[in-house]
């Protein structure tokens, strides 16, 4: 028996079953609808996210510093 008749995936070829195994696409699709049915609300916070610390600090390594990353991301916490 076919691997994907056992999978009760019926005759797929493999790009198809690869989505719907790994991917889960129906699922994916199902949630990617939600989303979009949802109203997008843009924010300004006083503060850094928890979401954006790790692109602020990714930002403040690749800046030129005789600081260590550790002593500037204690200084940027401080200010806010």
């Amino acid at each position: 028996m076919q691997r994907a008749t056992l999978l009760g995936l019926g005759k797929t070829t493999g790009h198809e079953e690869a989505l719907q195994i790994v991917l889960e696409e129906d699922r994916m699709c199902r949630a990617l609808k939600r989303i979009n049915a949802k109203e997008i609300v843009l924010t300004k916070p006083g503060r850094f996210t928890p979401f954006a610390f790790p692109i602020v600090v990714e930002a403040l390594r690749e800046k030129m510093s005789t600081e260590k990353l550790e002593d500037r991301i204690q200084k940027m916490m401080l200010v806010e």
